[in-house]
């Protein structure tokens, strides 16, 4: 499964990880991590600095519209753990305006080999 994220989709990504899991599942979790994690370059870039929010709390601002794109290529098993907790989350009604974007993106997203699985009939 290949995406194409904003900074503010691989920020709010950390959302879809649950607190506990079993050891397979923290597994993949860790290696969406590191796919998706921002470097010092593109911190620097986008001009991200903390700040405090409209509701008080602290949080993360940085230039939109030098906001940096990074296509991202999803195994199999990461991509049907993003696509599991996706609908997980819309099930128990618990999808924040701040992640839809990126919740959308994956729930619309093809699995690797998922066309050529419904050509074959399977």
């Amino acid at each position: 499964m290949q995406l194409t994220l904003t900074v503010m989709d691989r920020m709010r990504m950390s959302d879809l990880y649950p607190q506990e899991t079993d050891m397979t599942e923290r597994a993949v979790t860790r290696d969406i991590m590191e796919k998706v994690e921002l470097d010092q370059a593109e911190v620097k870039k986008v001009g991200m600095k903390s700040a405090r929010m409209p509701d008080g709390k602290m949080g993360w601002a940085w230039d939109v519209r030098k906001d940096t794109k990074l296509k991202v290529n999803f195994t199999r098993a990461e991509g049907q753990f993003l696509k599991r907790r996706v609908e997980d989350l819309h099930e128990k009604k618990k999808i924040k305006d701040e992640m839809y974007d990126v919740c959308v993106k994956i729930r619309e997203a093809k699995l690797k080999d998922e066309k050529s699985e419904k050509k074959k009939g399977k």
